[in-house]
């Protein structure tokens, strides 16, 4: 099944569609890092944004983005997302059902149910996509937690602040988990500046990017270390 290509002007319209939900989080200097790197080196804090992590703009970019208004969204997560859709579903009056492995920690099952979402636990997050994918047969609407489009415009909007807070910009080193952070930054920043470099940058025991870059196509990880 084709996949819908995240544009620039995808990116932009999320800035503008999610402005007034979010915060505009600081660009601050390490004093530390820039003097170990012997380079200016500065941080995105998103650790203050709304839920207390960017996934907060995709969530908020997908939903706000629908026509028509749905039974209830669905989605997946170990823990940020969950919140993400929890929180964006809050804002726009929307029911909202989130499947959280057994285990995660009490504290992002409690955020969560702050926000009014519904939790349900399944075994693993394999289970929850199949949960996920049967109430979206019913009428809600599943929010991917990277897979989706309008999920990594909205991510994108963190590269547009970037940008404007730090005009003398060359290069932006983002993490990879599921890559929609990644993806969303990259075609925010070269819709910018061609010439800024994107470094991706993995945790090892779960460099899935680096190896299906390798293979030169999708790779499955049998675990995660």
């Amino acid at each position: 099944m084709a996949v819908e290509a995240v544009t620039f002007e995808m990116v932009r319209q999320a800035r503008e569609r999610i402005a007034s939900h979010i915060h505009r989080t600081p660009l601050v200097r390490s004093s530390t890092l820039s003097e170990v790197f012997r380079t200016n080196v500065y941080l995105k804090l998103e650790l203050f944004q709304r839920t207390g992590a960017f996934k907060v703009r995709g969530a908020l970019n997908r939903i706000l983005a629908l026509t028509e208004k749905p039974k209830g969204v669905v989605t997946v997560s170990a823990g940020n997302h969950g919140q993400a859709v929890a929180y964006a579903a809050l804002r726009t009056g929307t029911p909202a059902i989130i499947m959280l492995p057994q285990g995660t920690p009490q504290n992002y099952v409690d955020a969560t149910r702050a926000y009014g979402a519904e939790v349900r636990f399944v075994a693993n997050l394999r289970e929850g996509f199949s949960a996920a994918a049967a109430y979206q047969s019913s009428g809600f609407t599943f929010v991917h937690p990277y897979g989706d489009p309008l999920v990594v415009a909205g991510q994108g909007t963190l590269a547009l602040e970037i940008c404007d807070q730090l005009p003398e910009l060359t290069d932006v080193f983002v993490s990879i988990g599921g890559g929609g952070l990644a993806a969303g930054t990259a075609v925010a920043v070269k819709g910018l500046n061609p010439s800024i470099r994107v470094w991706g940058v993995e945790t090892k025991g779960a460099d899935c990017m680096s190896q299906a870059l390798r293979a030169g196509s999708i790779v499955s990880m049998r675990e995660i270390t």
